[in-house]
């Protein structure tokens, strides 16, 4: 099936004008927005800011499909002010996203282990913020980040979504690469847990040291991962998925390598490619 190929706005680097002309160069019509180019995150932007980003897609006719904000990210010892702020931020977001019309609004999973998961004070707050994004006419997605996130354990995040109860407008981004970071290789088994929640998929390279231990170790491109992007995108794609996003790898750069968009952005073309066969 066609899917959508996306890539993390903070990749391409430069002015508005700029990385807009770059985007329609590559044939990138959606934007995920995760930072406004200033050096601020999209929740954290101005006004002005964001009317200049909307005016210069208006006139390339480039849509938004996330605003990838890093709100929650919650720890169970996360304080009352800590979630103020959140609150207040997602506020901000929203009036942005009147402007900037995207289909989805990104929030953090929490980070921590099922005392987290179970955790009324954290459930009450994304359960919150969900309503109000759903409310305010967008859909949400949540992501799994590196540092502690219960998205290291496709169990744990299954419970959570349960816990705030989640519908069809609140799904899942299952950035793969960044569960094999935080300490769990990424299977079949894992996807077909995570299959019914999943929205999008944030993929990037990364290969380990020893093939005994599997440990994430080095950045690379898709299409020579040691992790099975191409498995594990076209079961997704077979089950319906819409769209991939591709992310900038983490991990130490081997030798005289260097990062190439086009070549992560081509490995997804022949995805493309075989999904028609």
């Amino acid at each position: 099936m066609e899917f959508k190929k996306l890539v993390l706005n903070v990749m391409i680097g430069g002015k508005i004008a700029e990385v807009l002309d770059q985007h329609q160069q590559l044939g990138l019509h959606d934007l995920d927005i995760k930072m406004d180019w200033s050096g601020s995150m999209i929740e954290s932007s101005t006004a002005a800011i964001v009317a200049d980003i909307a005016a210069g897609m208006q006139q390339r006719s480039l849509s938004t499909w996330c605003l990838s904000s890093c709100i929650g990210n919650c720890r169970g010892d996360s304080d009352d002010a800590y979630i103020a702020e959140q609150d207040r931020l997602l506020n901000q977001l929203i009036t942005f996203a009147q402007t900037l019309k995207p289909r989805f609004i990104r929030l953090i999973l929490p980070r921590g282990d099922a005392s987290t998961v179970n955790d009324q004070r954290i459930i009450e707050a994304y359960h919150r913020w969900c309503t109000q994004i759903i409310d305010a006419g967008y859909q949400v997605l949540i992501e799994n980040e590196i540092g502690g996130s219960i998205g290291r354990d496709p169990a744990l995040v299954k419970a959570f979504f349960e816990n705030i109860n989640a519908n069809d407008q609140i799904k899942y981004i299952w950035d793969i690469a960044n569960q094999w970071q935080e300490g769990r290789y990424p299977s079949l088994a894992d996807y077909d847990t995570l299959r019914d929640i999943i929205g999008l998929l944030h993929v990037k390279g990364g290969q380990w040291n020893n093939a005994d231990d599997k440990v994430y170790a080095w950045k690379s491109h898709l299409d020579d991962s040691d992790w099975p992007v191409a498995e594990l995108c076209r079961a997704a794609l077979a089950d319906g998925l819409e769209a991939i996003c591709i992310n900038p790898p983490h991990g130490q750069a081997p030798d005289n390598w260097s990062y190439s968009l086009e070549k992560d952005l081509t490995f997804l073309d022949q995805l493309q490619e075989l999904s028609h066969v």
